[in-house]
């Protein structure tokens, strides 16, 4: 049976565990078994937008709700949609600027750290990986979920029995886990960066 909600993926669990005395314990599994997949995973079904604004009262911002990691930072110059990159350095390479103005470059820390106090208030459009809300009773599906089941059923009956201290089966859906991992992610840098078309000298046909 295909797991494609919450609902079925902890009668999955159920059924390989063979054990009533599990039931309780399943969504801590599947729990655990998203703590790890979230940290690890680079699908393109993480990749998120949102749009931010600058304070003209001090020079940060705060990162958007289930921040994982950046991609770019980006700032409307005019007010009009004309959007170019802020530069992102180390921390301890940010040369602050006392004076008001348009910011130009930024560090990230547990928040956007500007090199300047905005003298007005600016747009920023950041595009980041999000985590994805946590499977639960209430929230039965997600992205992930949807996309790549296998990687939460593997992941889950590592956990599982990690649990019960039956190693070897531990060892396999680990196994099974990391190999799907990686496939995940390999398919999803080719989604984010694919190969320029190949150009072949010679005469036009």
């Amino acid at each position: 049976m295909a797991i494609t909600n919450y609902s079925q993926l902890v009668a999955a669990l159920e059924r390989y565990s063979q054990s009533d005395d599990l039931k309780e314990r399943i969504p801590d599994f599947i729990r655990q078994a998203e703590l790890d997949l979230f940290r690890k995973l680079e699908a393109v079904e993480e990749d998120t937008s949102e749009n931010l604004t600058t304070s003209t009262s001090d020079r940060f911002v705060a990162l958007p709700t289930g921040y994982i990691k950046l991609r770019r930072l980006k700032i409307d110059t005019s007010g009009n949609g004309d959007y170019c990159d802020l530069t992102n350095v180390p921390l301890d390479m940010l040369k602050i600027w006392n004076s008001a103005g348009m910011p130009t470059m930024y560090a990230i820390t547990d928040q956007i750290e500007l090199n300047r106090t905005s003298d007005q208030a600016y747009t920023l459009q950041m595009q980041f990986i999000k985590e994805p809300t946590a499977l639960d009773s209430t929230n039965n599906t997600n992205a992930i979920l949807t996309a790549h089941p296998d990687l939460y059923l593997y992941s889950s009956l590592w956990q599982l029995f990690l649990f019960t201290e039956e190693d070897d089966n531990a060892a396999k859906w680990q196994a099974q886990y990391i190999n799907a991992l990686g496939s995940a992610n390999r398919a999803a840098r080719r989604k984010r960066y694919p190969k320029p078309a190949k150009y072949v000298n010679g005469s036009t046909p």
